[in-house]
């Protein structure tokens, strides 16, 4: 027969994916995306013929934006949580 473990005492186990290490490193990598795509879109808007694409790195920039804020809004939410907690359970 199997022991019944309760939960109580547990920490939450986070995935290697989801450290705060690897959401530091996700926001360094889409920060250098918006950068690259802000970019793009000066030299879109600049050259003549670039202008009708000029929504390729509008795209990027929003998307890499959102990606941004969602993984800064998960590490606000755990750091949140963490500091809500009570001590006693």
């Amino acid at each position: 027969m199997r022991l019944q473990q309760t939960p109580v005492h547990r920490k939450a186990i986070i995935p290697w994916y989801d450290s705060e290490v690897a959401c530091a490193v996700t926001m360094l990598l889409f920060l250098a995306v918006f950068l690259f795509a802000m970019v793009g879109i000066r030299v879109a808007g600049e050259v003549p013929l670039y202008r009708t694409y000029v929504w390729v790195p509008t795209l990027v920039t929003l998307l890499s934006a959102g990606g941004f804020l969602s993984v800064a809004a998960r590490l606000v939410r755990r750091h949140a949580h963490r500091f809500t907690r009570s001590p006693d359970g």
